[in-house]
């Protein structure tokens, strides 16, 4: 019986460092035919010569690689609109997504799995554990591994290419996944995914650069999504959940200085506050302690952990917000008028 090919659509900006491993984890691959369509976005550290490069290397009859660039689809840029690139311009019956940060080099046979699936499910997700090679990724986890075992759902990985008779809404920055599959294929055609037992890795930012590129992306962006889809009930429920220990931590502090500044302030009350306050985030990093691998427990990590959570995501999550009110906000309104145009939307 002869196979079905698979389209791998990579959306790329800037990701040198990154898409030559996917590539050689993607050709590691035991599944063939495979395409793959790497959609860059007009990145300025060669990620483009790097995949032409590769491609002239590494292609053959049943493993192609495409290169295709947002700047000749004219002048939406976003990993959205990347995507729909990808699937129009897709050959295979199926069409799965990855990042360029995820790596399928931990099982080489992911692929012949999702496939496999594909031919009795419309719709396949995979698990994702996170590839941890800085102090910075291992802080980032902490959260994950404390509540979820250290593993993802990458729900939205592989599809039957038939299902794509809507597109991306490609002016989302956040939250098009969930646009997209959670409100019109889950919610409108009723197609819902199955998650196979197959892995595939994935990695946190690298850096500190990389976390606040990547925490403004989404905070300049959110917005958008929650206009769209939904109320302002929820919108303030999400970012209470997400901050939680943060808002925890600014409110206890709060009522602290105020009873000091009420009560008496002497040196007694003092020395009650410095104890009140590191009794808490003694009790706080116990806490984590207690719940993480013996190989986490370390006080450079819990130290990083604590300061994004508490000091860096806060912030900005607060200049993501003005990003959002001065400048995403009428970007986006250029956006949608050439996506309307266009009938993308």
């Amino acid at each position: 019986m002869e196979k079905e090919l698979i389209s791998i659509i990579i959306p790329t900006r800037n990701e040198a460092e990154n898409i030559v491993k996917l590539l050689d984890s993607i050709r590691s691959q035991t599944y063939r035919p495979i395409e793959v369509l790497v959609i860059d976005g007009c990145s300025t550290d060669g990620t483009p010569e790097l995949v032409k490069e590769y491609s002239k290397r590494y292609s053959t009859d049943d493993f192609k690689i495409k290169l295709l660039s947002e700047c000749d689809f004219g002048s939406i840029r976003s990993p959205p609109n990347a995507r729909n690139i990808g699937i129009l311009n897709a050959n295979g019956k199926y069409i799965a997504f990855f990042d360029a940060d995820f790596d399928l080099s931990i099982d080489n046979t992911v692929i012949e799995k999702i496939v496999n699936n594909l031919r009795n499910h419309p719709w396949v997700g995979v698990k994702a554990k996170p590839i941890l090679d800085t102090d910075v990724e291992k802080a980032l986890i902490l959260e994950n591994i404390i509540w979820g075992a250290g593993i993802y759902i990458n729900k939205y990985c592989a599809f039957r290419k038939e299902l794509f008779n809507r597109l991306f809404d490609p002016c989302l920055g956040f939250g098009e996944d969930q646009d997209l599959f959670e409100y019109y294929f889950i919610n409108y055609k009723k197609v819902y995914p199955i998650i196979i037992d197959a892995y595939v890795g994935r990695h946190e930012p690298h850096t500190f650069r990389e976390l606040i590129n990547q925490q403004l992306w989404y905070w300049s962006t959110f917005y958008v999504f929650s206009r769209k889809r939904m109320n302002i009930k929820s919108t303030l429920k999400y970012i209470v959940h997400t901050f939680y220990s943060a808002i925890y931590t600014i409110l206890l502090l709060l009522s602290l200085i105020i009873s000091l500044i009420l009560y008496s302030w002497n040196h007694f009350s003092l020395l009650i506050f410095i104890f009140t306050l590191f009794f808490t985030i003694y009790r706080r990093n116990m806490k984590i302690y207690s719940r993480i691998p013996l190989h986490y427990r370390r006080f450079k990590i819990v130290l990083i952990f604590e300061m994004i959570e508490l000091i860096l995501k806060p912030l900005l999550f607060c200049v993501g917000t003005l990003k959002y009110m001065f400048i995403v906000r009428k970007r986006t309104r250029k956006c949608y008028y050439v996506a309307f145009m266009r009938g993308y939307v």
